[in-house]
């Protein structure tokens, strides 16, 4: 009996492999939409889109399935909502290489994700979420995107031009994220909501003229740039929050909450405020940081003078033009401190265009 139950267990046919379906701007390939190739996807299927504009709005990504470009980046494939609604909602398994844009939605009941409405857990890769717009919705959250249930995992995606008026106007998470190389202008940040999760960190992120909100258990922040806009690190009752190799400048940072206990090393702040609301910060860590005409209340300022900390002007390459690198002889160029090593996250050297211009793979370079 255990030999025929072992053959017949040999003749069962093994799973399909899944599908790969190939699209056109121009409507050839497998199916003439996407909203078609999606009507016959399932989990571990890839829909991959060829360089173009696809004007579809209201696409629903079956769960598991990956919306791809063939050339991988956000410029080789476009979806255009053209404010018809929103572009796309799902439980996709991957996002990889597209452009979403003109997403619209309005209502005064509350709206979310004019661009991407997701759950479950999502890794987004080289994607731009452009021109999203929630409107005249006063409770309307994450314009470019919302994620409203499970991890969220971007890298080298862009947010600018996105509107949302209570929450996140480029991108809200419920639960958790992580960034890493994304790049917002203009557009607010929201990291933590209804559930919020720990695991949510920015590594490498540019983040101009924006408010960021991480109202998340022990969030990290690493060799970020925050310039012109507010960071508002949030958690009660009691949080970590580790900030490393980090340049703030004219950035008004607030901690707000209980107990929370920082770990800073490695920063440099100009013509930024770090204020405590409600609460004292306990501070664990404070280590080869620049505090560079910086208002500082709160613990940080014992630290002032002591374990490398120091108040110098960082000589950056061309601060009014949005270049935040160092010159050669910087206080926090490696040679120019008692560490001996970088402070702030961009390199030493001023013989390029400042970051506001930098193309993404030159920004990934820096890091």
């Amino acid at each position: 009996m255990r030999g025929v139950a072992l053959v017949a267990l040999l003749l069962l046919p093994g799973a399909a492999p899944a599908a790969i379906y190939h699209l056109e701007a121009d409507g050839s390939g497998d199916f003439p939409t996407i909203a078609a190739a999606l009507a016959v996807a399932t989990a571990g299927d890839v829909v991959e889109l060829g360089c173009g504009t696809y004007y579809e709005h209201d696409l629903v990504i079956p769960t598991g399935v990956t919306l791809r470009s063939e050339g991988g980046v956000a410029s080789c494939a476009t979806i255009d909502a053209q404010q018809q609604g929103r572009v796309l909602q799902g439980r996709p398994a991957e996002l990889s290489g597209l452009t979403i844009r003109n997403g619209c939605l309005g209502t005064m009941n509350g709206a979310f994700g004019a661009g991407a409405y997701l759950g479950a857990a999502v890794s987004i890769l080289n994607c731009s979420f452009l021109d999203n717009l929630i409107d005249p919705s006063p409770n309307g959250k994450g314009g470019g995107l919302y994620q409203y249930s499970g991890h969220a995992h971007l890298v080298a995606c862009q947010f600018k031009g996105n509107t949302a008026n209570h929450h996140g106007s480029g991108a809200h998470f419920d639960r958790s994220a992580e960034l890493s190389f994304c790049h917002f202008e203009g557009d607010d940040l929201k990291i933590g909501g209804s559930h919020p999760a720990p695991g949510s960190r920015l590594d490498g992120c540019v983040l101009l003229d924006c408010n960021v909100s991480l109202s998340v258990p022990s969030p990290k922040i690493r060799n970020c740039v925050l310039a012109r806009g507010r960071l508002w690190l949030w958690w009660d009752p009691w949080s970590e929050v580790e900030i490393l190799g980090t340049t703030l400048v004219e950035e008004e940072v607030l901690w707000w909450g209980g107990n929370l206990v920082l770990s800073m090393h490695g920063c440099l702040l100009s013509a930024s405020s770090i204020q405590m609301v409600l609460f004292p910060v306990e501070v664990e860590n404070a280590t080869c940081n620049d505090f560079h005409d910086t208002q500082i209340t709160g613990g940080i300022a014992d630290w002032l003078g002591h374990f490398g900390n120091i108040s110098a002007d960082p000589l950056f390459c061309d601060a009014p033009g949005g270049d935040y690198r160092l010159h050669a002889n910087s206080p926090c160029a490696p040679a120019g401190n008692a560490c001996g090593a970088l402070i702030g996250a961009l390199p030493v050297g001023c013989d390029a265009t400042g970051i506001e211009t930098k193309s993404w793979s030159s920004i990934k370079a820096l890091y």
